[in-house]
């Protein structure tokens, strides 16, 4: 009760400072700059209390549209991981399978509070959607997250060989997408899928660069959601050994062990006015300048996973739109078997 009330009180004041300090960016609507300073307020306000005080926001804060009737909702167990499988009503036999990985850096965010992202993408990408809820710092260090999407990745490659499996994850959850590929390339002789059998990887804002604040964009602080005191405070929590940094640090697109004849079709979705625009170019750069393929839509005056709040933010349904157009592209298996 105490934490509704808190997100009540947020939500009032932050519409009043909406109202009293009329400065936002450009292309960024109201709506917007609204769940921005909501958002801010919480995740500063987070900084040295347990991760169970922002979960419980997050969770009061859960959006929901008539989207989410449109679908067929199941929870499941895959590889012994808890996750949430959305498929279309109007989609008899999907060929496509989204396996999304949400973000929050790595300590917060859940397969519940992305039901309807995960909605959203089923019905505009006609395919099946799986969010996969991996366990969470500092309850689970790390590796156990990667472990988790690793695992559900292998299972879903050992059994739906007649569909295309598509990664896509936002923050946090993009940089799990990779980590999945570099594994997956890592183990390609212990069994016989590799980074290779995944049609294609989406990533939405991925935080690359975890321990190199050098590739942070402080200049867009004030504009976006986090800043280095956030990300800084979610470090501290899953940094304990530096056996993990080549788990957590994808600044350079040569740790991931890939050439351009494995790597799948990247898009890559980033906000122009967030703190993590510095490392997302120079990785899209450094794809670019290898021959990968990579498509890259930047998102002027928005911030951080601006994404993942449609319908609250009107500038999301646009980007949503983009990444079911690219989903579309994708050559399914059973087209390719046909």
């Amino acid at each position: 009760m105490l934490a509704l009330f808190d997100v009540l009180f947020t939500s009032i004041k932050t519409l009043v400072s909406c109202l009293i300090s009329r400065q936002k960016l450009a292309h960024r609507s109201w709506r917007g700059e609204f769940i921005v300073r909501l958002a801010k307020s919480l995740l500063t306000r987070s900084i040295g209390k347990e991760f169970s005080w922002v979960r419980k926001r997050q969770a009061i804060l859960t959006l929901y549209s008539p989207e989410l009737f449109k679908v067929k909702c199941r929870k499941l167990f895959i590889a012994g991981v808890p996750c949430i499988e959305l498929v279309p009503k109007s989609l008899a036999s999907p060929d496509k399978i989204i396996l999304y990985i949400h973000g929050g850096g790595y300590a917060v965010g859940s397969a519940a509070g992305y039901q309807l992202m995960g909605a959203k993408l089923a019905l505009r990408s006609q395919a099946k959607v799986i969010l996969v809820d991996y366990r969470l710092v500092p309850e689970h260090p790390l590796p156990a997250a990667q472990d988790d999407c690793y695992a559900v990745t292998l299972e879903y490659l050992k059994h739906k060989q007649d569909h295309s499996l598509i990664l896509m994850g936002d923050s946090a959850g993009g940089a799990l997408c990779l980590s999945t590929l570099k594994r997956l390339q890592a183990h390609r002789a212990e069994q016989p899928y590799s980074a290779e059998d995944i049609a294609a990887c989406v990533l939405i804002s991925p935080w690359l660069a975890p321990l190199n604040p050098e590739f942070l964009s402080l200049e867009n602080e004030t504009s976006d959601l986090i800043d280095k005191a956030i990300t800084d405070n979610w470090v501290s929590a899953f940094f304990q050994s530096e056996n993990l940094r080549g788990e957590l640090d994808f600044s350079h697109v040569a740790s991931l062990g890939l050439n351009k004849d494995i790597m799948p079709p990247v898009y890559l979705q980033v906000a122009g006015a967030e703190i993590f625009l510095k490392q997302n170019l120079h990785f899209a750069e450094q794809l670019q300048a290898s021959g990968f393929q990579i498509q890259l839509d930047v998102f002027e005056d928005q911030f951080h996973v601006f994404q993942t709040f449609a319908p609250l933010v009107p500038e999301a349904e646009h980007a949503l739109d983009k990444i079911a157009a690219f989903v579309s592209k994708i050559g399914s298996v059973k087209n390719k078997n046909d």
